[in-house]
């Protein structure tokens, strides 16, 4: 079986990258950010009050004398963030007093760094609701042009070499859309096939799976899914697709 976590370690130390971690207070977030800036592996961003990080770190005695810490209440581009989110949400007329107060979420704060090239990704979740993390990031950085909606999806490696690609699979959507509709269904199938390419450098073949074997029993889900697998194969017909 595959150690795929090993894999993302030395690929990632090949070019460290700025992660932002919007929950900086929380002390597994500061372990974390301690290993993989001691490992190399990233360059942590802690956000939030930094008396109350050097505290815990203290405590945890743990140094972070190599990582960045940013509190959003005396943030120097707090300005500069604000003029350019009234901008992007002009149609919106969103004022600066508005701007501000959406900005003193760090889950907003973090978004936009990336968005605006301070950190190359964002790490959030330990503390903070999916659904928050799901918001912040598509109103910071939206949609991929062509997707309707965000997904998930979960990498397993299991035993069996033979299955998937030696023994791992990329499953979707098991955790953000409960039930989506046939276009919403082709649209997780599309993008989780361009992240499994990117993250993985696989050429992907996806399955879109219902209850029914080779279409087999007449149902309305079955329905959904043969639709789904028409609208992917259409909008992206370089994929492997079926269902």
């Amino acid at each position: 079986m595959t150690n795929l976590i090993d894999e993302f370690k030395e690929k990632a130390k090949e070019k460290p990258k700025r992660i932002v971690l919007p929950e900086g207070e929380e002390e597994r977030i500061i372990k974390a950010a301690e290993i993989i800036s001691r490992k190399k592996i990233a360059l942590p961003l802690l956000l939030g009050n930094i008396e109350k990080i050097r505290g815990k770190a203290g405590h945890l005695k743990i140094d972070l004398r190599n990582i960045e810490i940013i509190d959003p209440f005396n943030f120097p581009k707090t300005s500069e963030y604000i003029s350019f989110y009234c901008q992007m949400r002009k149609d919106h007329s969103i004022s600066k007093k508005i701007a501000r107060m959406v900005l003193a979420k760090n889950l907003n704060l973090g978004a936009l760094m990336v968005r605006l090239g301070e950190g190359d990704g964002l790490v959030a979740g330990a503390c903070s609701l999916t659904s928050s993390v799901i918001k912040s990031a598509t109103l910071m950085l939206g949609l991929r042009e062509g997707i309707s909606l965000p997904s998930s999806f979960f990498i397993m490696a299991i035993p069996d070499s033979s299955l998937g690609e030696e023994g791992v699979l990329v499953f979707a959507d098991a955790a953000v859309n409960p039930e989506p509709d046939s276009s919403q269904l082709a649209d997780i199938a599309i993008s989780t096939a361009m992240s499994a390419k990117a993250l993985l450098g696989w050429q992907p073949r996806v399955a879109l799976l219902s209850f029914s074997t080779k279409r087999s029993a007449s149902h309305p889900l079955v329905d959904k899914v043969i639709e789904a697998s028409r609208i992917a194969q259409e909008k992206a017909p370089h994929l492997l697709i079926e269902g």
